[in-house]
């Protein structure tokens, strides 16, 4: 049996919690602390020296981007055209409005600027876009997909990587695998279910930890204004953490009734995809191989 020890630190706005075999925790978590601030620095719209910040400040014109930037915003701009718009990365300008800036003051000031759908251009090395981004969508996912790939090339079999609730698990024996409790939207320092989870990754999507007034930071962009329609969305996935993380955000402001019907369709992309669903009636759904045991339902 492994010895098991864990770690955390702070890094891409939240507590990130490393779990690691005691022979490669060490080196481990601080490969994964250095990725995590890595990523913060160069993507974080807060960072004002980011490679995100500076794109952020010169709008309108084809500028110079990495391949990893490059890769990341073409993979976010398929996910926004398979959920028809609902991902959306032109969200910086509600949010500055709304006071999740970077200060964090949470007060909506009195000047908003005139708001613009986002129009995006891409070719190979360069972006051209109109409205400032915000990667907040996917950040964790990216992160978690890194840690991935920094743990398999360090040799490491089994590992549970939490980003304040996105998480990764990886288990040599099925027996062994984690059990991730699920928190209830309503009642932070409740669960409703638990679910055993050895080998992939699991999002959630909630207003409950970043909510402020009326405000809180998912947004349904037809209207310009927080999303209602939905309480959580948990998304458990076997491939890419981005593309969990950036999907749990579009289910939720798709809606309840609208992320049933979608989540055929991005199931028939993505086989391994399954999600639960609250409604803000208390309602859930459940895709059909979506692993949990509720407490309530």
């Amino acid at each position: 049996m492994l010895n098991i020890e864990s770690g955390e630190f702070e890094a891409l706005g939240t507590t990130i919690n490393v779990e690691l075999p005691s022979a490669s925790f060490v080196q481990g978590f601080d490969f994964l602390k250095a990725e995590a601030l890595r990523i913060e620095k160069k993507f974080s719209r807060f960072e004002p020296y980011s490679a995100l910040s500076l794109l952020n400040k010169n709008l309108n014109e084809w500028q110079p981007i990495d391949d990893e930037f490059y890769n990341l915003l073409k993979t976010a701009q398929h996910l926004t055209n398979i959920t028809h718009g609902r991902l959306n990365l032109g969200t910086t300008y509600l949010l500055t409005h709304w006071g999740y800036d970077a200060d964090y003051n949470l007060k909506k000031t009195a000047e908003p600027k005139a708001f613009e759908t986002l129009y995006l251009e891409l070719k190979p090395g360069f972006v051209r876009l109109n409205v400032p981004l915000d990667f907040g969508s996917f950040g964790k996912g990216y992160f978690l997909d890194k840690a991935v790939s920094i743990l398999q090339e360090l040799g490491v079999a089994s590992y549970l990587v939490n980003a304040g609730g996105d998480l990764v698990t990886k288990t040599v024996a099925p027996q062994a695998a984690p059990t991730i409790f699920l928190e209830d939207p309503r009642l932070n320092k409740r669960v409703i279910g638990e679910c055993k989870w050895a080998n992939g990754v699991m999002c959630a999507s909630s207003p409950s930890k970043r909510k402020w007034g009326a405000f809180h930071h998912l947004i349904n962009i037809e209207n310009q204004a927080p999303a209602s329609d939905m309480l959580a969305v948990y998304v458990q996935y076997s491939g890419q953490g981005l593309v969990a993380d950036a999907l749990s955000t579009a289910f939720f402001v798709m809606g309840f009734e609208a992320a049933t019907l979608a989540w055929e369709n991005l199931n028939a992309l993505y086989p391994t995809l399954e999600i639960m669903l609250i409604a803000p009636t208390g309602k859930i759904w459940r895709s059909p191989h979506f692993k949990v045991k509720l407490y309530t339902v």
